[in-house]
């Protein structure tokens, strides 16, 4: 039986290997509590595991191919010791439950991810992979194993069905986590030390569950004691003014939003069912940035969608070196099989897609360390939260989503309020400001 496996197993290590988005990174978090109690929870692959669980993405076909290339990893460890378990589950799971299996000896492959615990404790049977919840499924978490900041999921699913993006097939429907659950989360986790919390979905802002929407949402997050900083992992830009009144009244909201943008040409925009105008866009960063002049707003940006001319990238380029934002993220584009754009003509070579990407990287860096210098000049005071430790720095991710280094300290979780003394690495050298 699979379950003897582990019960005979020397080793009481489970190994969650996690890909993808803040999102899975929550799923994960909560797959690990489950095994808290009994097993040593190890957020990364680790050879000394008796239980793998690789936590799966499919948003781009190098994030698949990064998954079954751990999978074989481990299909390899478990030639050698028939004793170990291997679960696969999340967006690439649900995809393609049958090319998983194919891989050689996956004990599951599961959709449920709150189930995996339980199945493999014999408790329940494994249920189809390749069915989409109807209906919003519960997880929850008391720990987030190695982050000082903590992810909270709200919602899952999307019907947006935005022609470059495989994830709706995936995770399907929009569904929503009850506000008395979202809130009971926050708190344990306050509880147990964590006082910044970053909120994510699939498409957050759809939220509305049992006559709240998001700004009610937000607005009960903000009333929970010792939260100090509230984060919203991303939104849409079309969105925003469904939550403007809590983002001018908040306290404790960082001011830092990450907005997909996509493509900066409004001709690329409409050929990929995006739901705003350039000039939408723009609207929105003028408002933050009025609001807050140092606002930090990042984008993601797809290069050499089908279609996309010189001219388009031209323009994309042009919009954005125009806009006040802080950072990027640059995807070149992934065709995915099912999508809309998978069938459209005219695909950009690798090679145009790799040019394209540098060209904007190279802006994308010009920006960064564009903000940071402002924050810098206008020596603006930055609250951060010491997450790591390199070399004789204590590392953390400031509220204007800067990293900020500071030396001679311990990365212990602590809050600080820090000023930026001089451009440094990948952010800024800064002191404790008494």
């Amino acid at each position: 039986m699979k379950s003897e496996k582990i019960v005979n197993s020397p080793q009481k290590i489970v190994s969650i290997i996690s890909f993808g988005c803040k999102v899975n990174s929550y799923e994960a978090a909560c797959i690990g509590d489950d095994f808290a109690q009994k097993y040593k929870v190890i957020p990364y692959f680790t050879e000394k595991a008796s239980v793998f669980v690789v936590n799966s993405c499919t948003v781009t076909a190098r994030a698949g191919a990064k998954c079954r290339q751990t999978i074989r990893k481990i299909l390899r460890l478990k030639q050698a010791d028939q004793r170990i378990v291997l679960v696969v589950t999340g967006c690439l799971a649900n995809l393609e439950a049958e090319r998983i299996r194919a891989l050689g000896d996956v004990d599951y492959v599961l959709s449920d991810k709150s189930q995996i615990f339980a199945v493999l404790q014999k408790k329940s049977a494994p249920t189809a992979s390749e069915k989409k919840p109807a209906k919003y499924i519960e997880q929850t978490t008391s720990q987030m194993f190695g982050k000082t900041r903590a992810f909270v999921k709200i919602q899952d699913g999307c019907n947006f069905f935005c022609a470059y993006c495989i994830i709706p097939y995936a995770r399907g429907v929009p569904v929503f986590r009850s506000p008395q659950k979202v809130l009971q989360q926050i708190e344990l986790l306050v509880k147990n030390g964590y006082s910044e919390i970053v909120l994510g979905g699939i498409n957050i802002g759809l939220y509305a569950c049992d006559g709240w929407s998001l700004q009610d949402l937000l607005f009960a997050i903000e009333k929970i004691k010792g939260l100090d900083k509230i984060r919203i992992s991303s939104i849409e830009p079309q969105h925003l003014a469904s939550i403007w009144d809590f983002i001018c009244k908040s306290k404790k909201l960082a001011h830092h939003l990450h907005i997909p943008l996509q493509s900066g040409s409004g001709k690329v925009l409409q050929a990929m069912g995006r739901r705003y105008l350039t000039q939408d866009f723009t609207e929105i960063v003028q408002s933050l940035k009025k609001l807050d002049s140092h606002f930090a707003i990042g984008c993601d940006v797809i290069i050499g969608f089908p279609g996309e001319s010189e001219r388009d990238f031209s323009n994309c380029y042009d919009f954005i070196a125009a806009l006040p934002i802080s950072y990027l993220h640059i995807f070149p584009y992934s065709l995915r099989a099912g999508t809309k754009a998978a069938k459209m003509p005219s695909h950009i070579s690798a090679s145009q897609k790799k040019k394209r990407a540098s060209i904007l990287s190279e802006l994308a860096e010009e920006k960064k360390k564009q903000f940071a210098q402002k924050l810098l000049d206008d020596k603006v005071v930055l609250s951060a939260q010491l997450e790591q430790k390199k070399g004789d720095f204590a590392v953390g991710v400031s509220d204007y989503y800067v990293n900020v280094y500071l030396q001679n300290l311990p990365a212990d979780g602590r809050r600080l309020k820090v000023i930026g003394k001089e451009l440094f690495r990948d952010g800024l050298l800064a002191e404790v400001v008494d």
